[in-house]
C-alpha cells in the first residue's frame, strides 16, 4: 500500500526541470521573433523614407551655446543654412551662399568669423 501511495505522489508532482526548459525555450522563440520583426521593419520601412543614399537634410555642425540652446549648420537640398535651436523654437539665422574651398581661409558670415 505504501508503494502505491509513493507512486501516486511521484506521478502528481510536476517535472520542474522540464517546465523550466519549456519556459526558457518559449522565451527564446518569442525574443527571436521580436528581433527578426524589428530587423525586417528597419530594413524595409526605414530605407523607403530616404531617396537612395542622399539625404535631403544633413546636419554639418552643431555648437552648444547653453544647456538647451545651440546653433546648427545644416544643408537642405544643397543649400546651407545656419539655424538657432532653443527649447521653444527653431529660427533661421542666415543662409550661406558659398564657402571658399581653400583650407585656412576665414569666412565672414555677417559679423561672425568662422575658421575651418
Amino acid at each position: 500500500m505504501n508503494e502505491v501511495l509513493n507512486d501516486t505522489l511521484a506521478a502528481s508532482q510536476p517535472d520542474l526541470l522540464g517546465a523550466t526548459l519549456k519556459t526558457f525555450a518559449t522565451l527564446c522563440v518569442v525574443l527571436g521573433l521580436l528581433i527578426l520583426i524589428l530587423y525586417l521593419m528597419k530594413r524595409f520601412f526605414y530605407l523607403r523614407n530616404s531617396l537612395g543614399d542622399e539625404k535631403l537634410i544633413k546636419m554639418i555642425a552643431s555648437f552648444h551655446l547653453a544647456p538647451k540652446a545651440r546653433v546648427v549648420l545644416i544643408e537642405v537640398m544643397g543649400e546651407k543654412l545656419v539655424v538657432g535651436v532653443s527649447q521653444d523654437s527653431i529660427r533661421l539665422l542666415t543662409k550661406i551662399e558659398s564657402v571658399p574651398e581653400q583650407a585656412g581661409d576665414t569666412v565672414d558670415m555677417g559679423g561672425c568669423i568662422h575658421e575651418p
